[in-house]
């Protein structure tokens, strides 16, 4: 099957699925495969949401119509609800500009989500070299050996460039493979106008983004705790190298409630700031106050005071006319900083799935082979059953349907010859293979699969259906592990099924 007419019949299926509320089967869910919370450095690491910013400009979301302008000072400026990422402000978003060391978010999120930080690194020759004693730094030295996470804290917290570039060592092994990740991350996330060339943001003709761009970028570096904490904390301090004794860091974001600056805003949370002479002053940072969290991106501001005031401005602007509509989404078990926040809603939202209660969804439960296979026959519009399959334990109404289709059509086989198991626990692997059977089971590189630790735990049958996942970011690995037998949950389910469709959309 090409993969057009997958498309066609999925976006079709999807539109057939939308117009069900509940016409087939009772409380069955979504699919996806996605890790869940690791523990990092003592501190909890989800994986990142990856929803794109809704809207282009101010007219995309609710404000009091009476609302004037917000005074800036900048030559780019965006604002964003961090939790439905709808677009609340818009000035000259999408001009290309400067990022400075607010790049150094874009570092982070990777380190996050490629790195490990418990593991240490020793730097090597070469690998500060674009690195000059003027810089901010850590003051790293050839041959220095320390901890990931110590990087992590330097860069976010003082902008130490050198912590920048040994962070792309420990993930890509060198520079240049790091910025060719960045870009490649940069357009999965939905960036349009980036392109890294450095891992801090010291000037580069070929490295500069768009301020909705960098939005994107730190709503999803936001995503992890961990990242949170270090760009909320006043200082942390980082254990003794082979070169350097203890040290305590302290954040230099003059923005925070607890900088004692007159730039200081009480409901700032985070993120980063930048400066050099052809970026400007820029700021990247995070507000909250009554419940609502926001993000603003200001870009090239003339000065320091001008930077600061244009951030406050502006968010004293939003949280005084923008009003979220009330979230119909009804699971209480579903927390918006979760890493499946996202996808749960989103499948919800298109009737996909349904929750286990009025209120409650059940995430961590474990999906079964009717639940999934009920799942794709929704989907498909609830089209006839025409033949019986050979399953004799097959017991249930709600799935009976689902099974006889999926089975025609060679979605999904027995267990044996006469079973089918319907209420057995379906793993990583098994999820994808029987998505990758209802894509068409499109052609693979076998090559994806080459940086996983575990890659020789997938089955045999499984392997063409995983590599096609992690080929396409559909299945993500966490630790440099994918985990395939590994029991799938709800929540892993609905994100796979969401990023498959994603992936249609391309």
């Amino acid at each position: 099957m090409s993969r057009n007419s997958t498309v066609f019949r999925f976006l079709w299926c999807l539109t057939l699925a939308a117009m069900l509320v509940g016409a087939c089967g009772s409380s069955v869910l979504a699919a996806d495969a996605v890790p869940g919370p690791e523990a990092v450095g003592g501190i909890e690491v989800l994986a990142p949401y990856e929803k794109e910013i809704e809207g282009s400009s101010v007219d995309a979301i609710r404000l009091d119509a009476s609302a004037a302008q917000p005074t800036i000072s900048c030559k780019s400026a965006f604002v964003v609800d961090m939790d439905s990422g709808k677009v609340i402000y818009d000035y000259n978003g999408s001009k290309a500009i400067y990022p400075a060391s607010t790049t150094k978010i874009m570092t982070a999120y990777l380190c996050l989500k490629y790195g490990d930080l418990n593991a240490y690194v020793t730097v090597q020759p070469g690998i500060l070299s674009d690195v000059i004693p003027d810089d901010t730094t850590l003051g790293l030295v050839t041959g220095e050996r320390i901890q990931v996470r110590s990087l992590l804290l330097s860069m976010m917290l003082i902008s130490s460039c050198d912590s920048a570039n040994v962070i792309a060592q420990h993930v890509s092994g060198s520079i240049a493979k790091f910025a060719a990740l960045m870009n490649r991350e940069a357009k999965a996330l939905g960036c349009t106008g980036t392109h890294f060339a450095c891992t801090h943001g010291l000037p580069n003709t070929s490295h500069y983004t768009t301020a909705r761009d960098m939005a994107i970028i730190a709503r999803a570096a936001m995503s992890y705790p961990v990242f949170r904490q270090i760009v909320g904390s006043r200082y942390m301090d980082i254990p003794a190298t082979n070169v350097h004794r203890t040290r305590r860091l302290e954040n230099i974001n003059m923005f925070m409630p607890f900088s004692g600056s007159a730039y200081a805003y009480p409901y700032a949370t985070g993120i980063k700031t930048g400066t050099t002479t052809a970026a400007g002053y820029c700021l990247v940072s995070s507000a909250e106050k009554d419940g609502v969290r926001l993000l603003a991106a200001v870009y090239g501001s003339s000065s320091m005071a001008n930077r600061y005031n244009s951030s406050r401005n502006l968010y004293e602007w939003a949280f005084a006319n923008y009003h979220p509509e009330e979230d119909s989404f009804p699971f209480r078990d579903v927390p918006k900083d979760s890493w499946y926040y996202d996808s749960v809603k989103a499948a919800y939202e298109a009737k996909i799935v349904y929750g286990t209660s009025a209120t409650t969804f059940s995430p961590m439960n474990t999906v079964t082979r009717g639940q999934l296979v009920t799942l794709l026959y929704r989907i498909a519009g609830c089209p006839a059953a025409t033949e019986k399959a050979p399953f004799l334990d097959l017991t249930q109404n709600w799935y009976l349907d689902a099974v006889n289709w999926a089975w025609k059509n060679n979605v999904v086989y027995g267990t044996s010859a006469t079973t089918f198991a319907p209420g057995e626990d379906i793993t990583r692997q098994d999820l994808t293979t029987i998505l990758y059977r209802y894509a068409g089971s499109p052609r693979v590189t076998g090559s994806a699969l080459a940086g996983f630790s575990d890659a020789g735990a997938v089955s045999g049958y499984a392997r063409d259906a995983v590599e096609w996942a992690v080929e396409n970011r559909i299945m993500l690995g966490s630790n440099h592990q994918i985990k395939p037998k590994d029991t799938a949950t709800r929540a892993e389910a609905c994100a796979l099924l969401m990023r498959y469709r994603n992936y249609l959309r391309k």
